[in-house]
C-alpha cells in the first residue's frame, strides 16, 4: 500500500503491517508476526474501527468489517467490537450474521468448514460484483492504491 492520503505512519516499515484488499473484497491488515499488537496502537486501531463501522453502513460493501491477520490467526474488527476467530484453516470460511436489537446491530462471526469444490456452484460468490464500490471507498483513503 502506497498512498499520500494515509500519511507516512501507515507505511508498512513503520506501521509493522500492510493494508490490502483480498480477492473477495475484504479490507485486510497483514501483521508483522514479530510485532503482533502493532495494529492496536494509535492511530491504527481507531481508524480500523471507524472503517469497520463505515463498511457495515455501506450497502455496497461485501463485508462489514476489517480482517486482521497475524499469520493464520484472524481477528475481525466489527462495528460492535472484535471477534478472535483463532486459526482459520485452508478449508474454512467465515460467515458474519447481523441481528438488529434495541441497543443497535449485533454481529456474530462463525467459522465453518467449506465442503464445496472451487468449481461448484456453491463455491461461487457474487462478492466480485460488489467489489467495485468497495474499491471506490478504499481509494478515498488510498488503501489498495499503487501510487
Amino acid at each position: 500500500m502506497l498512498s499520500d492520503k494515509l500519511g507516512p505512519e501507515w507505511k508498512p516499515d513503520r506501521a509493522k503491517f500492510a493494508l490490502m484488499v483480498t480477492a473477495s473484497g475484504h479490507l485486510a491488515v497483514c501483521i508483522d508476526p514479530g510485532l503482533p499488537s502493532a495494529w492496536r496502537r494509535s492511530p491504527y486501531y481507531q481508524a480500523l474501527s471507524r472503517w469497520a463501522r463505515e463498511l457495515a453502513e455501506d450497502p455496497a460493501s461485501p463485508w462489514p468489517g476489517v480482517d486482521v491477520w497475524i499469520g493464520r490467526r484472524c481477528i475481525l474488527v466489527l462495528p460492535d467490537g472484535e471477534k478472535d476467530l483463532g486459526i482459520v484453516a485452508a478449508d474454512e470460511a467465515v460467515r458474519i450474521d447481523c441481528t438488529t436489537t434495541d441497543a443497535g446491530p449485533v454481529y456474530v462471526a462463525v467459522k465453518f468448514t467449506v465442503t464445496a469444490t472451487p468449481n461448484s456452484a456453491d463455491a461461487r460468490s457474487d462478492r466480485g460484483a460488489r467489489f467495485a464500490p468497495l474499491g471506490r471507498w478504499l481509494r478515498k483513503f488510498g488503501v489498495g492504491s499503487d501510487r
